[in-house]
């Protein structure tokens, strides 16, 4: 992990964290091997859709923005795979 901050701090090394997934990556789903076998701290059984039906709904309009918090850096001599169309 490279440069990793939270607002705006650069978070130490040894610093613990909660990683939020769904099950198919907490089991290691989609080359997330590291989260295999790691400790379920709390397991909500609501599916992801029907969690974010809930938060619209409650909230009746939602305003979509884009903050540019995050950027996808590609090293050099790195090919990335092909899209098929």
């Amino acid at each position: 992990m490279i440069n990793l901050k939270y607002n705006g701090v650069d978070l130490p090394d040894e610093k613990e964290l909660d990683v939020v997934m769904n099950s198919y990556r907490a089991s290691g789903g989609g080359d997330y091997v590291m989260f295999r076998g790691k400790k379920v701290i709390r397991e909500i059984l609501i599916d992801t859709a029907e969690l974010v039906e809930e938060y619209i709904s409650g909230r009746g309009f939602i305003t979509a923005s884009c903050n540019h918090n995050w950027k996808v850096i590609v090293e050099a001599n790195v090919s990335l795979p092909k899209i098929a169309k």
